[in-house]
């Protein structure tokens, strides 16, 4: 997909005025970018330390999922990398070479600030007219059928038999009555290889920009759970929200109809793509947990693994 991708970009020529195009590589074997990344020396001159200037390029899947991209990026400056430019469906961002990759278990110890900037993302995308509020309505329609459309799957692959599937419909239609599915915009997969931390100041930036998106609110505390395998990590993700919006809606059982959610999903895709199949036995069990335990319990083992 790279090697496509980056004799597209040769080809298109993105930001010839500011990039090396000659010289642009991938950045999909760099810890912390996906596979629609690429790095390039920029032509403008060495900053101060004699060092050239290196910028990251995105590669969206069409310009309008850029813009949107761009819009989102510009309301989250300390959240995420700096856009530089945009040209069609093409970002030019910060390379943030001043960062590193950081561990899970780093990661699992800045839950708190994970929370506080959980907090950032959904004020700073937040449904300001009636446009926003009725995409956000359709986008919670589909979930509700991608969900149970994802169990139907899982049923028709042998991956859950259909007395787990009814348990797991009926725990998320008990739910869905309870909170509906209110959808905000979140940072996908709360997971390592999504952060970078400045070693100076601790600063933190979630580097994969095209994880941004409208999802079911609250969803990356899902993912983070899932690495963290605490409930102490659910109270300190709830404080550091506190400190910046009202928690209120973080409740256990609300938490749980995330994970439940995020669960189907990933087992679905693994299911449907036949990629990454060696987590699948672990994520099935996740998904009976939550499909036959009456009572709500955000107190399970997750595995330790490279997430």
């Amino acid at each position: 997909m790279s090697d496509s991708r980056l004799r597209r970009i040769r080809r298109a020529r993105p930001f010839e005025d500011r990039l090396d195009i000659a010289r642009i590589e991938p950045a999909s074997g760099d810890a912390a970018h996906s596979g629609t990344a690429f790095f390039a020396p920029g032509l403008a001159p060495a900053d101060s330390d004699g060092q050239g200037v290196r910028y990251k390029l995105r590669d969206c899947r069409n310009p309008i999922r850029a813009a949107r991209l761009a819009h989102w990026i510009a309301l989250l400056p300390e959240v995420v990398p700096a856009l530089v430019a945009r040209q069609g469906r093409y970002l030019l961002l910060e390379a943030v070479d001043d960062f590193r990759p950081i561990t899970r278990v780093e990661l699992v110890l800045r839950a708190s600030a994970m929370g506080a900037i959980g907090a950032r993302v959904h004020a700073a995308g937040r449904a300001r007219t009636a446009r926003d509020r009725a995409e956000r309505a359709l986008l919670a329609r589909i979930a509700l059928r991608r969900f149970r459309r994802e169990l139907g799957l899982l049923v028709s692959r042998g991956a859950l038999t259909p007395a787990l599937r009814d348990g797991a419909l009926r725990k998320f239609e008990a739910h869905h009555r309870s909170f509906g599915l209110p959808m905000a915009l979140e940072l996908d997969d709360i997971h390592k290889g999504n952060w970078m931390m400045r070693e100076s100041d601790e600063a933190l930036r979630y580097v994969d920009e095209e994880g941004l998106g409208l999802r079911p609110k609250g969803m990356g505390l899902a993912s983070l759970l899932k690495t963290a395998t605490r409930l102490q990590t659910w109270r300190l993700y709830k404080r550091g929200y506190a400190e910046v919006a009202d928690d209120a809606f973080l409740t256990m059982p609300y938490t749980e109809y995330l994970l439940l959610i995020d669960t189907v999903r990933r087992v679905a895709h693994k299911v449907r793509t036949d990629s990454r199949i060696e987590k699948l036995p672990t994520e099935l069990s996740h998904l009976r947990a939550l499909a036959e335990t009456p009572e709500v319990n955000l107190s399970w083992r997750f595995p330790k693994g490279d997430n």
